[in-house]
Protein backbone atom coordinates (compact mmCIF):
# COMPACT_ATOMS: atom_id res chain seq x y z
CA UNK A 1 0.00 0.00 0.00
CA UNK A 2 2.73 2.36 1.00
CA UNK A 3 4.47 1.65 -2.16
CA UNK A 4 1.19 2.67 -3.83
CA UNK A 5 1.30 5.97 -2.41
CA UNK A 6 4.60 6.54 -3.03
CA UNK A 7 4.04 5.95 -6.97
CA UNK A 8 1.16 8.20 -6.70
CA UNK A 9 2.43 11.68 -5.24
CA UNK A 10 5.07 11.06 -7.46
CA UNK A 11 3.02 10.99 -10.46
CA UNK A 12 1.59 13.91 -9.11
CA UNK A 13 4.61 15.84 -8.23
CA UNK A 14 5.62 14.94 -11.61
CA UNK A 15 2.69 16.05 -12.94
CA UNK A 16 3.11 19.45 -11.60
CA UNK A 17 6.42 19.95 -12.61
CA UNK A 18 5.37 19.37 -16.46
CA UNK A 19 2.56 21.54 -15.94
CA UNK A 20 4.67 24.28 -14.34
CA UNK A 21 7.54 24.68 -17.17
CA UNK A 22 4.43 23.79 -20.19
CA UNK A 23 4.20 27.04 -22.05
CA UNK A 24 1.03 27.81 -20.77
CA UNK A 25 2.50 28.81 -17.33
CA UNK A 26 6.35 30.07 -18.56
CA UNK A 27 4.48 32.52 -20.93
CA UNK A 28 6.43 31.49 -24.01
CA UNK A 29 4.68 31.85 -26.90
CA UNK A 30 4.49 28.95 -29.42
CA UNK A 31 5.92 29.74 -32.67
CA UNK A 32 3.70 30.59 -35.46
CA UNK A 33 5.13 29.24 -38.47
CA UNK A 34 3.81 30.36 -41.88
CA UNK A 35 4.33 29.25 -45.87
CA UNK A 36 3.14 32.34 -48.29
CA UNK A 37 3.76 31.64 -52.04
CA UNK A 38 3.42 34.56 -54.72
CA UNK A 39 4.14 34.44 -58.45
CA UNK A 40 4.48 37.33 -61.12
CA UNK A 41 3.68 38.61 -63.08
CA UNK A 42 0.15 38.84 -61.41
CA UNK A 43 -1.68 35.58 -61.83
CA UNK A 44 -5.34 35.21 -62.00
CA UNK A 45 -6.85 34.99 -58.28
CA UNK A 46 -3.44 36.51 -56.93
CA UNK A 47 -3.99 39.73 -54.89
CA UNK A 48 -0.99 42.09 -54.88
CA UNK A 49 2.44 41.71 -56.61
CA UNK A 50 5.51 40.38 -54.91
CA UNK A 51 7.00 43.71 -54.92
CA UNK A 52 3.39 44.64 -52.72
CA UNK A 53 4.50 41.68 -50.54
CA UNK A 54 8.11 43.15 -50.44
CA UNK A 55 6.72 46.40 -49.45
CA UNK A 56 4.33 45.00 -46.68
CA UNK A 57 7.18 43.09 -45.08
CA UNK A 58 9.38 46.24 -45.10
CA UNK A 59 6.40 47.81 -43.63
CA UNK A 60 6.45 46.11 -40.79
CA UNK A 61 9.95 45.18 -39.72
CA UNK A 62 10.57 46.85 -36.77
CA UNK A 63 14.55 46.20 -36.20
CA UNK A 64 16.72 45.00 -39.22
CA UNK A 65 16.52 43.59 -43.24
CA UNK A 66 19.02 41.85 -44.36
CA UNK A 67 19.11 41.65 -47.94
CA UNK A 68 21.30 39.39 -50.31
CA UNK A 69 20.10 40.06 -53.58
CA UNK A 70 21.52 39.77 -57.44
CA UNK A 71 19.92 42.70 -58.98
CA UNK A 72 18.02 45.77 -57.57
CA UNK A 73 16.64 48.37 -59.88
CA UNK A 74 13.52 48.66 -57.65
CA UNK A 75 12.74 52.65 -57.19
CA UNK A 76 9.48 52.00 -55.13
CA UNK A 77 11.42 49.23 -52.85
CA UNK A 78 14.16 51.39 -52.56
CA UNK A 79 12.22 54.50 -51.11
CA UNK A 80 10.30 51.82 -48.43
CA UNK A 81 13.50 50.65 -47.05
CA UNK A 82 14.71 54.42 -47.24
CA UNK A 83 11.24 54.88 -45.09
CA UNK A 84 11.54 52.16 -42.92
CA UNK A 85 14.94 53.47 -41.52
CA UNK A 86 13.76 56.95 -41.53
CA UNK A 87 10.08 56.77 -39.66
CA UNK A 88 11.73 53.37 -37.22
CA UNK A 89 15.23 53.51 -37.53
CA UNK A 90 14.96 49.97 -39.39
CA UNK A 91 19.13 48.91 -40.30
CA UNK A 92 19.47 47.76 -43.57
CA UNK A 93 21.86 45.74 -44.84
CA UNK A 94 22.40 44.67 -48.67
CA UNK A 95 24.43 42.01 -50.37
CA UNK A 96 24.76 42.88 -54.35
CA UNK A 97 26.25 41.61 -57.35
CA UNK A 98 29.41 43.56 -57.84
CA UNK A 99 28.62 43.27 -61.88
CA UNK A 100 25.14 43.87 -61.24
CA UNK A 101 25.79 46.88 -58.65
CA UNK A 102 27.69 48.92 -61.54
CA UNK A 103 25.03 47.89 -64.30
CA UNK A 104 23.06 51.63 -64.96
CA UNK A 105 19.34 51.03 -63.73
CA UNK A 106 21.30 49.64 -60.56
CA UNK A 107 20.14 51.28 -57.26
CA UNK A 108 23.50 50.20 -56.02
CA UNK A 109 24.38 53.77 -55.27
CA UNK A 110 20.91 54.87 -53.87
CA UNK A 111 21.13 51.91 -51.43
CA UNK A 112 24.97 52.28 -50.70
CA UNK A 113 24.34 56.26 -49.88
CA UNK A 114 22.09 55.33 -47.47
CA UNK A 115 22.59 51.64 -45.95
CA UNK A 116 25.31 49.22 -45.23
CA UNK A 117 25.93 48.21 -48.50
CA UNK A 118 28.86 45.65 -50.37
CA UNK A 119 29.08 44.00 -53.66
CA UNK A 120 30.68 40.73 -53.86
CA UNK A 121 31.03 38.22 -56.48
CA UNK A 122 30.44 34.39 -56.07
CA UNK A 123 33.31 32.07 -56.04
CA UNK A 124 36.22 32.23 -58.63
CA UNK A 125 34.95 35.82 -59.72
CA UNK A 126 31.58 33.79 -60.69
CA UNK A 127 28.11 35.89 -59.91
CA UNK A 128 26.72 35.86 -56.38
CA UNK A 129 23.23 35.38 -57.17
CA UNK A 130 21.46 34.84 -53.51
CA UNK A 131 17.98 36.52 -54.02
CA UNK A 132 16.63 36.71 -50.34
CA UNK A 133 15.55 38.93 -47.74
CA UNK A 134 15.53 38.50 -44.13
CA UNK A 135 12.88 40.63 -41.69
CA UNK A 136 13.35 40.95 -38.65
CA UNK A 137 15.04 37.72 -37.61
CA UNK A 138 11.39 36.47 -38.14
CA UNK A 139 10.48 35.73 -41.57
CA UNK A 140 12.74 35.25 -45.24
CA UNK A 141 11.90 35.58 -48.48
CA UNK A 142 13.40 33.55 -50.78
CA UNK A 143 12.84 32.74 -54.64
CA UNK A 144 13.76 33.42 -57.97
CA UNK A 145 12.73 37.20 -57.87
CA UNK A 146 15.00 39.78 -58.24
CA UNK A 147 14.13 43.36 -56.97
CA UNK A 148 13.32 44.95 -60.28
CA UNK A 149 10.30 45.74 -62.67
CA UNK A 150 11.22 43.67 -65.33
CA UNK A 151 11.03 40.70 -62.32
CA UNK A 152 7.63 41.72 -61.04
CA UNK A 153 6.04 42.71 -64.84
CA UNK A 154 8.02 40.90 -67.22
CA UNK A 155 9.39 37.60 -66.22
CA UNK A 156 7.73 34.77 -64.82
CA UNK A 157 9.21 34.45 -60.99
CA UNK A 158 8.64 33.05 -57.76
CA UNK A 159 8.86 33.85 -53.47
CA UNK A 160 8.00 32.50 -50.51
CA UNK A 161 7.79 33.90 -47.47
CA UNK A 162 8.66 31.60 -44.75
CA UNK A 163 7.97 31.81 -40.97
CA UNK A 164 10.12 29.63 -39.36
CA UNK A 165 13.06 30.04 -36.48
CA UNK A 166 15.61 27.31 -38.08
CA UNK A 167 14.57 28.39 -41.74
CA UNK A 168 15.20 32.20 -40.99
CA UNK A 169 18.07 31.05 -38.84
CA UNK A 170 19.92 29.34 -41.57
CA UNK A 171 19.42 32.59 -43.94
CA UNK A 172 20.90 34.58 -41.61
CA UNK A 173 23.99 32.27 -40.76
CA UNK A 174 24.75 32.62 -44.82
CA UNK A 175 24.39 36.32 -44.72
CA UNK A 176 26.65 36.96 -42.32
CA UNK A 177 29.04 34.60 -43.30
CA UNK A 178 28.96 36.33 -46.98
CA UNK A 179 28.88 39.96 -45.16
CA UNK A 180 32.11 38.50 -43.07
CA UNK A 181 34.02 37.84 -46.02
CA UNK A 182 34.25 41.38 -47.13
Amino acid sequence: MKKILYIVLLLVALGGLIAITSPVFTQEKPQTKSIEAYFSPIPTGQVGGIRDRIIKAISDTQKTIDIAIFDFTSDVVAQSLKSAKEEKGVKVSVIMDRKQAGNKYSKYEFLNNNFNVISMTGKSGKSMHHKFCIFDNKMVMTGSYNISENAESFNYENVVFISDKSIVKKYQEVFEEMWNKR
